[in-house]
C-alpha cells in the first residue's frame, strides 16, 4: 500500500466535466498525494486560526485549485471538514463553565440545517461552473462587506 496517496478524493462514479458539471464517462481520477493534501489542510488550518474565521469559505477554492477537487466534490468535502473541526472544537467546551444558549442555537441549528438541505437540492441542479460563479459572487459580497465594515 502506498502511504503517499490520499485514498480519499477518488471518485466513486463517472468523473464530471467541470465546466458542466455532467458524466464525462472518464475512468476514476487519480488520488491526491497525501502530502500534497496535507500541506493545504495545513494552510488552511493556519490562514483560519490567524483570521478567525470558519474554513468553508477557504477549504472550497483550496480543494478546486490546489487539489483539483470537481466543485460538487469540493463543496461535500468542505463539509466534511467543517463538520470535523467543529465537533473538536466543541467537545471540550462541553464540560467548560460557558454556558450554551441553547434557546438561539437550536433554532439556528435546525434552520441551517433545513436550509442545508434544501441548498444541496438546488445544487443538484446547477452545474459545476454555475456553483464556483454563485461561490465566487458570495465570496465577492463577503470581502466586500468586510471591507466596508473595517472602513467605517
Amino acid at each position: 500500500m502506498n502511504l503517499d496517496l490520499c485514498p480519499l478524493p477518488v471518485t466513486a462514479g463517472p468523473a464530471t466535466d467541470s465546466d458542466t458539471g455532467s458524466a464525462t464517462g472518464a475512468a476514476l481520477r487519480a488520488p491526491v498525494p497525501a502530502r500534497r493534501a496535507a500541506l493545504a489542510g495545513a494552510g488552511l488550518g493556519a490562514a483560519t486560526g490567524v483570521l478567525g474565521v470558519g474554513g468553508g469559505f477557504l477549504a472550497v477554492p483550496a480543494l478546486v485549485s490546489f487539489l483539483r477537487f470537481p466543485m460538487a466534490e469540493a463543496i461535500a468535502t468542505s463539509l466534511l471538514v467543517i463538520t470535523l473541526n467543529s465537533l473538536a472544537a466543541l467537545l471540550p467546551r462541553l464540560g467548560a463553565s460557558a454556558e450554551i444558549p441553547w434557546s438561539t442555537v437550536g433554532p439556528f441549528a435546525a434552520a441551517a440545517v433545513l436550509g442545508a438541505w434544501d441548498g444541496k437540492r438546488l445544487a443538484a441542479k446547477l452545474s459545476g461552473r454555475t456553483l464556483q460563479r454563485l461561490f465566487a459572487g458570495a465570496l465577492l459580497a463577503v470581502a466586500a462587506l468586510m471591507l466596508v465594515d473595517a472602513v467605517l
